[in-house]
């Protein structure tokens, strides 16, 4: 940038710093901790012993002894990585033997594993829709989910936080795109609470819609008839 222009722009790791030093002191800093133990309940982090109440470890089996005798067997038998991405020459009966596993839990005809739910939702949402659809999406639904929104190149609206009277108020005038994706947590991540998933998919249904459930946070396959986030089974293609 020359001096003739007439901009002076400041340099990039001075404008960095001083964005840095803002989150600092407005307590808005990410500080990542170091684990130096298993994922457990109890750990020991940044050399203290703590209660972690923060993990995605829900049902402990990051350290389940069948799975660390599972995993030494794998690396012996198949090295430590596939050494490619899988569309190319990385899927292993491993991946194979997996998916199907869950499609059979899940009671469905097949299944796709990702590395984290977060990549799921972006890999998955971009797959269905294009610049000729339209996405509906709960104002509370996970940070993957909107960030797998934005890198589509579909129409957004967002629906009041389980409200259905808003998701139909939302679903009007839709006509003109070609498909219609409503989306929802089934558990959302930061109260607990549960989608209403029968009024959800009833709407869609009336108008036409798709609907899409980040349900991941719900696993077993089947639920209690107080929660109504519901199994897989039999809903495939609405």
């Amino acid at each position: 940038m020359t001096q003739e222009s007439g901009l002076h722009r400041e340099l990039l790791l001075d404008g960095l710093r001083r964005e840095l030093e803002g989150l600092d002191r407005d307590e808005l800093l990410w500080r990542v901790r170091t684990l130096q133990s298993p994922s457990s309940a109890h750990a020991r982090v940044d050399g203290k012993s703590v209660l972690v109440l923060c993990s995605n470890n829900y049902l402990g089996l990051a350290n389940h002894p069948k799975l660390k005798q599972a995993a030494i067997a794998a690396t012996r038998k198949y090295g430590a990585g596939s050494g490619s991405v899988r569309v190319i020459a990385g899927t292993m009966d491993l991946h194979v033997k997996l998916e199907s596993t869950l499609a059979d839990f899940r009671g469905t005809e097949s299944s796709i594993t990702f590395q984290s739910g977060y990549a799921t939702n972006l890999g998955t949402i971009m797959s269905l829709v294009d610049e000729r659809d339209l996405i509906i999406s709960d104002e509370l639904n996970h940070g993957s989910i909107i960030d797998g929104c934005r890198l589509t190149k579909a129409d957004r609206r967002v629906y009041k936080h389980k409200d259905m009277g808003d998701l139909e108020k939302q679903l009007q005038g839709t006509e003109r795109f070609r498909r219609v994706l409503v989306i929802t947590d089934g558990v959302f991540s930061m109260d607990g609470d549960i989608a209403p998933l029968k009024d959800i998919v009833k709407l869609s249904q009336e108008h036409g819609a798709i609907t899409y459930v980040d349900d991941r946070r719900c696993p077993r396959r089947e639920r209690p008839r107080n929660n109504q986030s519901f199994p897989s089974r039999g809903k495939s293609g609405r």
